[in-house]
């Protein structure tokens, strides 16, 4: 090939049948026709090529062996955090309200724990303040309760007890006077008694008033601020507004125990002179408004008595709003807004 003029390097095996690697080209000498030849064992000059790539390979295992170790310790410090978040959330979904994340990474991760934390605090103070103000409301209608005993037992000894203690002795007397004298004395007794039974009557209206299942709750909370008003001595506004509805039963009988521990507040406390009430019914609610001109009171320094808690009670008991406001020397104001359906159903 050299001497037909061809320069270029092959494979082939020489005179020794080994496997060579042969460069071969033709010199350009005037008047000479020599050529150049160089051989080399093809193995012989591999063998920085395979270095080489051994090198290449190992540095590569090598290479991949860090980069997963990395991704992975990477990978770690990113989950830790995460897991730990997420064992604290499954804490505080269990009640454990005083989990807490300890991360002190300055990243994005960082700030969500601080988050979860705060969260937390929050979510503690809710419940410490929901679990008070459950006691509270507790310990309220205990209260209301005795406060209702204790204003029946003390109706029913001063009034009904000392009417059939007065009945007995004349029924006595009766029995040791003469034919005259007795009827006389049955007489005065049986005025006695149907005093005593129009007491009783009376004791049962104040309880559990006829007319609120009968005529509605308007109806009764007009008949119950006139007579307190006319026994008090209280100028009466009285304005109804809005479609009569039947509130229903429920709704009705909360609204006229509000009204009446509100307008009671009033006879007992406010000094005032005029007793104002506005009761409003559109097709969802029906509204209740008091106001006197009575002293009024400081809300922020004055503590909340149980006549409130229970109007309070009342109204959230079945979603319904109230508010009160009073100023020194202005009177007060009472505000509840109770639902209520149109076939007069809770």
């Amino acid at each position: 090939m050299a001497i037909n003029g061809q320069t270029g390097i092959i494979e082939c095996e020489d005179y020794r049948s080994i496997r060579v690697l042969s460069s071969f080209t033709k010199l350009q000498i005037p008047g000479l026709s020599w050529i150049i030849l160089a051989e080399i064992d093809k193995r012989e000059a591999m063998i920085p090529v395979d270095r080489l790539r051994i090198t290449i390979l190992i540095f590569t295992v090598l290479t991949s062996i860090a980069f997963f170790v990395l991704t992975f310790l990477f990978a770690r410090h990113i989950t830790r955090p995460i897991s730990k978040l997420t064992r604290a959330a499954i804490s505080v979904g269990a009640g454990n309200l005083d989990s807490k994340v300890k991360i002190d990474n300055n990243d994005e991760i960082g700030e969500l724990a601080e988050s979860f934390n705060f969260m937390t605090d929050k979510l503690k103070m809710q419940n410490e303040q929901l679990l008070t103000e459950r006691a509270s409301r507790i310990s309220s209608v205990i209260d209301g309760q005795e406060m209702e005993r204790h204003h029946l037992s003390r109706e029913m000894h001063d009034g009904v007890g000392q009417a059939l203690s007065a009945i007995r002795l004349r029924l006595e007397l009766a029995s040791r006077s003469d034919a005259e004298k007795t009827g006389v004395i049955v007489s005065h007794t049986k005025t006695l008694v149907d005093q005593t039974i129009e007491d009783v009557r009376a004791i049962c209206r104040s309880l559990t008033p006829p007319a609120l299942k009968e005529f509605g709750p308007i109806t009764s909370i007009r008949r119950l601020a006139e007579d307190v008003s006319q026994h008090a001595g209280l100028r009466l506004n009285f304005v109804v507004t809005g479609n009569l509805l039947n509130p229903g039963i429920k709704s009705g009988t909360y609204l006229f125990r509000i009204a009446q521990e509100a307008i009671n507040n009033v006879v007992k406390h406010a000094k005032a002179q005029t007793l104002s009430i506005n009761i409003t019914l559109d097709e969802k609610n029906i509204g209740f408004a008091c106001k006197d001109d009575g002293q009024g009171f400081d809300i922020l320094t004055t503590p909340s008595g149980n006549g409130i808690l229970n109007m309070k009670e009342r109204a959230q008991l079945i979603d319904g709003f109230f508010s009160l406001t009073s100023v020194p020397g202005e009177g007060t104001l009472i505000i509840v807004k109770i639902p209520f359906t149109n076939d007069g159903t809770d």
